[in-house]
C-alpha cells in the first residue's frame, strides 16, 4: 500500500492593526499667543535704542577745523576743592585775678578744722555748706561762735549736726551761729587758692620758649579752657 501524504496547513500570523497616530493639538501655546503688532513695536523700539548716533563730523574729503593750540580744545578741569579751614580759635583769656581774702588767726583755725571734717566725711550736704561758708568769730572755752551770710544755712538741724561733729572731733561743746557778713571763710580761701594755682599754670605754659616760638612763627593760639593745674 502506498502511504498518503497529508498536507499540513500553515497558519498565517494575525494581522496587527496599524498604530494610530498621536492626536495633534492645533492650539497655540499661551506664551506664543503674542499679537504681531506688539512684537513689531517692540522690535522697532529695540532697533531705535541700539542704533548708533549719527556722525556729526565732516564728511569724506572735507577739511577739519583744528585749533592752533591743542590745549585750547581741552575742557577745563575743575580745580581741587580748597581744604576746610580749622575752626577759629579765640585768643586765650587769662583767668581773673585771685580773690583777695582778708585772713585772720581764727580763720586759720577754722579752715584747718573744716578741712579735716570734710576729708573725714564727718559733714556732708547742708552741714558741709554751713561749715564751709561760715567764719569763726569767737572762741570762749568750749563755746565757739560762727557767722554766716546765707540765712538758709542757719538751720537748727544743720547747726546741731555741725556741733556734734565738732564735739566728736574734740573741738567744742557749744556752737552759736549768727547771721552777718563773713569775709574769712573756708570756701573763699579754697576759691582764692584754686585761682592762684590756675594763674601759676597759665604762666608756666605762656612763658614756655617752645610755646612762644609756635605762637610767633605759626600764629598758634591756646584753646580757651585747655590749661588746667595739675
Amino acid at each position: 500500500m502506498q502511504s498518503q501524504t497529508v498536507p499540513q496547513t500553515v497558519q498565517q500570523p494575525a494581522a496587527v492593526p496599524p498604530a494610530s497616530a498621536p492626536a495633534v493639538n492645533n492650539e497655540v501655546p499661551p506664551w506664543e499667543d503674542i499679537p504681531e503688532v506688539a512684537a513689531e513695536e517692540s522690535d522697532s523700539s529695540d532697533d531705535a535704542d541700539s542704533a548708533p548716533p549719527a556722525w556729526e563730523g565732516p564728511m569724506d574729503g572735507e577739511p577739519m577745523d583744528l585749533p592752533d593750540d591743542p590745549l585750547d580744545a581741552m575742557e577745563p578741569v575743575d580745580a581741587a576743592p580748597a581744604p576746610r579751614s580749622a575752626p577759629a580759635v579765640q585768643d586765650y583769656a587769662p583767668a581773673p585775678a585771685p580773690l583777695e581774702v582778708p585772713t585772720t588767726p581764727l580763720g586759720d583755725v577754722w579752715h584747718g578744722v573744716v578741712t579735716q571734717l570734710v576729708q573725714a566725711e564727718a559733714v556732708t550736704a547742708l552741714v558741709r555748706e554751713l561749715a564751709l561758708q561760715s567764719q569763726l568769730v569767737a572762741q570762749e572755752g568750749d563755746s565757739w561762735t560762727l557767722r554766716v551770710e546765707r540765712t538758709s544755712l542757719n538751720q537748727a538741724t544743720a547747726k546741731e549736726r555741725l556741733r556734734k561733729a565738732l564735739t566728736d572731733a574734740g573741738h567744742c561743746q557749744t556752737l552759736v551761729v549768727e547771721n552777718g557778713a563773713a569775709a574769712d571763710t573756708p570756701a573763699k580761701r579754697n576759691t582764692a587758692a584754686a585761682q592762684r594755682h590756675q594763674k601759676l599754670a597759665e604762666a608756666i605754659v605762656l612763658n614756655d620758649p617752645q610755646v612762644q616760638t609756635l605762637m610767633r612763627a605759626y600764629g598758634a593760639k591756646i584753646v580757651p579752657g585747655s590749661i588746667r593745674p595739675a
